[in-house]
């Protein structure tokens, strides 16, 4: 990035050894190598991976994702001693804030976005619902998800696709959400639901565990003895984490 100096070092010899000359040039000069340092950091200051505060919600917003909640969050603090609500688990009080959270902080909105970026571009199959749920609990963490075709195609070959209802089960394994985490879940801020398929929650009850199903023994789904029961984000809430 060009400085003031740069450009009064172009100056000839002839003038340069005007002080009052250079300082008046400086002057002028100076506006507009502020501008270009601005014009220059704006692409860093709106990248999702760099944005904060407003930056982050001017991001959200053309994504179309809002880091207010439209049903608060009961109790999300951290609490020493209270399950769910420990470290990594529980969020900071602010100054602010009342009994429930209402607004995002940017980490968790970062991840909202990402997520919203992959809905966006979804086709509504099974994968790339799995996709967006990747996108917002971070390829590689402990919180694993899956998601699978419920739809009945053998009883749709008797009676017709049209009269058989549409089917997706979306599936949470491994360590629990948390709370805020559940809640985006919940309210379907990520907008993973394929048009006219119902949307069935398989969100483990047992932190760490995979999900409970027949037939498959991984760190998804497994059977008897391993797998937890697998049951929707509010519930999850109210009888596991609270």
């Amino acid at each position: 990035m060009k400085t003031v100096e740069d450009y009064l070092a172009k100056i000839p010899p002839l003038h340069s050894k005007d002080a009052r000359f250079m300082a008046e040039l400086a002057l002028l000069l100076q506006p507009l190598v502020d501008q270009q340092a601005f014009l220059a950091a704006l692409p860093q200051a709106f990248d999702l991976d760099f944005a904060v505060g407003v930056q982050l919600d001017a991001v959200g917003a053309r994504v179309g994702a809002s880091r207010q909640i439209p049903i608060p969050v009961e109790n999300p603090w951290f609490s020493l001693g209270v399950a769910g609500l420990g470290l990594g688990q529980g969020y900071l009080k602010g100054p602010y804030e009342g009994s429930a959270l209402s607004k995002l902080d940017d980490d968790t909105f970062r991840r909202l976005i990402r997520a919203k970026i992959v809905a966006n571009n979804s086709d509504g199959t099974a994968d790339a619902v799995a996709a967006s749920l990747d996108a917002y609990f971070l390829a590689g963490s402990d919180t694993l998800v899956f998601s699978y075709d419920a739809t009945d195609y053998a009883g749709a070959a008797l009676v017709g696709l049209a009269q058989v209802d549409l089917a997706l089960v979306v599936g949470v394994a491994g360590k629990l959400p948390t709370i805020v985490d559940l809640s985006i879940l919940d309210q379907e801020l990520i907008p993973i639901r394929a048009a006219g398929a119902a949307l069935q929650w398989a969100v483990t009850t047992v932190d760490g565990a995979p999900v409970f199903g027949l037939g498959v023994e991984n760190s998804y789904i497994a059977g008897l003895g391993v797998g937890a029961l697998g049951a929707s984000p509010s519930f999850v809430i109210e009888n596991v984490i609270l």
